[in-house]
């Protein structure tokens, strides 16, 4: 048996990331300039734009690799995107530096028509020289953009790049602009060696189809590293066999066969939250690789219901409110009895491997609790019973906010057929059994009976 015990989160203070918190951007103000965007993290990883809490579902790029087309960033309701055109750019002379410099600040003004936030990327080749002139003359010149949100540094630097090199650039960049956090994105190792040159670390984990605890628990492990740093999810959407190529060129991967599948786009999605991170981004290939939306029509659909529903969830998933204490016991009894069957079935009882896959996010909002439970490992038939803090008289489902179980003191109404999961019991009106398959996510509203 597996215990999962939640305690109560009230979202106190602010971190402001390199300046102290002020109104508008003090050193954009100082020169004349429009004042553009502040954006800082809140205590608990939540992103405030100007000052309102803000869940960020991210796609790195529109699928058309189109930087001035935003039709599928919006088709998926995504608030943040990024563009690897201005990461690759090179920037040989002054004309160089000019067009750089006026095509980021037509992006970063469409954008802010279309209503997304932007990770602006710099030239790779000025950051791995530490060409901080360079560098200036474009901070300068954008930082004033409401659609700027963060500066995306550096795309996995690993070991192409000294650390030092990276934090000279970093606090240049704090310097000129305090009000725009920069970003860092790795793996956990890497940012272990990286970390300290960014305000807000991204985790790019893409362990699909073994698993989705390793990106689930990245933000654990990277926070042993970096305890003072926020930490958000960064999950693939493209197969990683797509990556590769065959006798015929690109090795496309259809809807039928990929992997992540649109449950496991959606289980990542709710994975990315339960594991800490308070943004859910998605990587997918450019489509010169694999065209998302043609080639894998189901993939984009997934991505773009997700949009859908986390609109829905929004005023929950960006709510403060303390969580009372909720209770999730997890029992792997289908393990126990495959293993019973196999060839380990001589083991010593208790030798089976019992790791905690089972995860969940927990809010409150206007005094309903809202929780998303994720199986994130690919074990079948997983017991899990859910402890709550009160007796409740409802269960809502999303992402069609429909009622799917009612409970008062002369019965109890299931609607099984509308449940992605078994409903095994309810004997107590303060306790909901489930049991739950590979990749399996539900998300409830539950309310209290009074």
């Amino acid at each position: 048996m597996i215990m999962i015990n939640s305690w109560i989160n009230v979202a106190v203070g602010l971190v402001v990331l390199g300046a102290v918190a002020c109104p508008l951007p003090a050193i954009a103000q100082a020169n004349g300039e429009n004042p553009g965007s502040v954006v800082e993290i809140d205590q608990d990883g939540m992103m405030l734009l100007n000052g309102e809490r803000t869940f960020v579902y991210g796609l790195y790029r529109d699928p058309s690799d189109d930087w001035r087309r935003f039709d599928g960033i919006r088709q998926t309701d995504a608030n943040l995107t990024h563009s690897y055109y201005f990461e690759e750019a090179r920037i040989r002379s002054d004309s160089d530096l000019e067009a750089y410099i006026a095509d980021a600040r037509e992006y970063l003004d469409l954008a802010h028509r279309h209503g997304v936030g932007v990770a602006l990327g710099l030239p790779r080749h000025l950051v791995l020289g530490a060409e901080l002139d360079t560098l200036e003359r474009i901070i300068t010149a954008v930082r004033d953009k409401p659609a700027l949100w963060f500066w995306y540094l550096k795309d996995e630097p690993r070991s192409k790049v000294e650390p030092d090199t990276l934090k000279q650039c970093y606090a240049l960049i704090k310097e000129l602009d305090p009000n725009h956090p920069v970003v860092l994105v790795d793996n956990v190792r890497w940012l272990g060696v990286h970390g300290d040159a960014a305000d807000l670390l991204w985790v790019a984990a893409y362990p699909v189809p073994w698993g989705i605890m390793p990106l689930v628990d990245s933000v654990d492990r990277v926070q042993k590293q970096h305890p003072d740093k926020p930490v958000w999810l960064v999950a693939s959407a493209t197969a990683e066999l797509a990556w590769g190529r065959n006798a015929q060129g690109r090795q496309p991967v259809p809807d039928a066969a990929h992997r992540p599948s649109p449950k496991e786009i959606r289980a990542l999605g709710h994975g990315m939250i339960a594991g800490g991170s308070h943004a859910a981004i998605y990587w997918f290939a450019p489509n010169r690789w694999q065209d998302i939306r043609t080639q894998t029509p189901q993939v984009w659909r997934s991505l773009v219901d997700l949009g859908t529903e986390f609109r829905t969830l929004l005023p929950a998933l960006e709510s403060n409110e303390p969580v009372p204490s909720v209770n999730i016991e997890v029992d792997y009894e289908s393990r126990q009895r495959r293993m019973d069957r196999s060839w380990l079935s001589g083991k010593a009882e208790g030798s089976y491997a019992e790791p905690n896959e089972i995860v969940a996010w927990k809010r409150m909002h206007e005094g309903s609790l809202y929780i998303g439970l994720v199986n994130a490992g690919y074990q079948t038939q997983v017991n899990v019973t859910i402890e709550l803090p009160f007796e409740f008289k409802r269960v809502v489902q999303y992402p069609d906010a429909i009622t799917v179980i009612e409970h008062n003191s002369q019965e109890t109404i299931i609607e099984y057929d509308w449940i992605p999961v078994v409903v095994r019991d309810i004997e107590q009106s303060d306790t909901i059994n489930i049991v739950m398959n590979e990749a399996d996510t539900i998300v409830w509203r539950i309310d209290p009976a009074r």
